[in-house]
């Protein structure tokens, strides 16, 4: 059990009333009602602690033992394991039985807040979406303050910082991530998308860069590096068609870098409809 987190402690008979149902009239109670010999319950709990960590506050678990605690859990009408019981205002208010994917259990608490309220997470992805990112920043860091330990928020926090143009403390938090989190498809998109911020340290104002591709349109340095301008001012259409263009005039310049930047920006783009139609022209250049 999560000693670190106050919203998640372990239920008995003596103190469920206090801690499950009154103190479900101020926030979401979950109890989990499980065992040690259950491997599913073993299963959901990680999950389980993640979002109510994630919701910071809103969520309460109450983790029963129901081997230890037998009358607790008859009474509870628990027939099988594992049981999670989503407690408002002193009810039941939904719940469910056997492990449940985690996106599946986030609506089951969303539907059960109030309308206004959502989770830290959400609101850190509405403020990257809408390209608020000094926000976001802020969020991160704050629920990095909570969670030190959450190699996820570290690779958001990351992002942010080079899309701020912060390459150098990008850099730094990616570094800082164990190697199998910078080997994973969005660490080898951070590093790659890192390329960019790092390719502006010396470069020319994008006039100039401009000017320059109109006087010498094969000048491959300047096109990557005004490509890089766009996509770290978040312009990831004009970026990547900067890097098309780069790639259909030298798809093995710099060792095939218009490629792996496009890989790169697809990561950092939230658009599903623009990183579909970029991805067909790119395998039209390549094939």
């Amino acid at each position: 059990m999560d000693q670190t987190n106050p919203n998640i402690i372990e239920g008995t008979a003596e103190n469920f009333e206090a801690e499950a149902l009154t103190a479900s009239n101020e926030q979401l109670v979950l109890v989990d009602v499980w065992a040690d010999w259950c491997q599913p319950c073993k299963t959901l709990m990680p999950i389980l602690d993640k979002l109510v960590t994630e919701f910071a506050g809103q969520v309460k678990l109450v983790k029963v033992n129901a081997d230890e605690q037998q009358e607790l859990a008859g009474q509870m009408g628990v027939q099988s394991l594992p049981t999670v019981l989503m407690l408002k205002d002193g009810q039941v208010a939904d719940h469910f039985m056997g492990v449940q994917p985690e996106s599946a259990i986030r609506e089951k608490i969303v539907a059960l807040l109030p309308e206004q309220v959502i989770s830290p997470a959400e609101a850190i992805e509405q403020a990257i979406t809408s390209g608020q990112l000094e926000t976001a920043r802020t969020l991160l860091e704050e629920q990095f303050g909570e969670n030190p330990d959450d190699n996820e928020l570290k690779l958001k926090l990351a992002k942010v910082q080079m899309q701020l143009g912060e390459a150098e403390i990008a850099e730094n938090i990616l570094q800082s991530l164990p190697l199998e989190i910078r080997d994973s498809m969005e660490g080898k998109a951070l590093t790659g998308a890192l390329e960019f911020s790092q390719a502006l340290g010396n470069s020319a104002t994008i006039t100039e860069l401009e000017q320059s591709l109109i006087e010498k349109p094969d000048d491959h340095k300047s096109r990557y590096q005004l490509a890089a301008h766009a996509i770290v001012s978040g312009d990831y259409r004009s970026g990547m068609e900067q890097l098309l263009e780069l790639l259909q005039r030298d798809r093995e310049y710099q060792q095939g870098l218009a490629q792996r930047s496009l890989v790169a920006a697809f990561q950092l783009t939230n658009d599903p409809q623009l990183i579909r139609e970029m991805r067909t022209r790119m395998a039209r250049l390549l094939n």
